[in-house]
């Protein structure tokens, strides 16, 4: 089978909660949250790859309900920049 691979690079800029501030924003972050962790779950049911990417990892940029549906979880941090 070949392997499918989605990534979300830069999920904070969707997931960042502080950046909706009207009560429409915050329905249609909501709704984003919603879908991001509906696909994810059917993600994991039917064996696809997901990587949610982030530069700060932390537990308050990506939402408790995102979390829980993936299986998976790996955090990396460079300590230097190689070039």
């Amino acid at each position: 089978l070949k392997r499918i691979v989605y990534i979300f690079d830069e999920a904070a800029e969707f997931l960042d909660k502080d950046i909706f501030i009207n009560k429409y924003d915050k329905e249609k972050y909501s709704k984003i949250v919603g879908l991001i962790s509906s696909f994810a779950g059917r993600a994991r049911a039917y064996g696809l790859n997901m990587l949610i990417c982030t530069q700060r990892p932390s537990a308050d940029i990506i939402p408790k309900l995102v979390r829980i549906n993936c299986g998976f979880r790996a955090c990396f941090k460079a300590d230097q920049n190689l070039q």
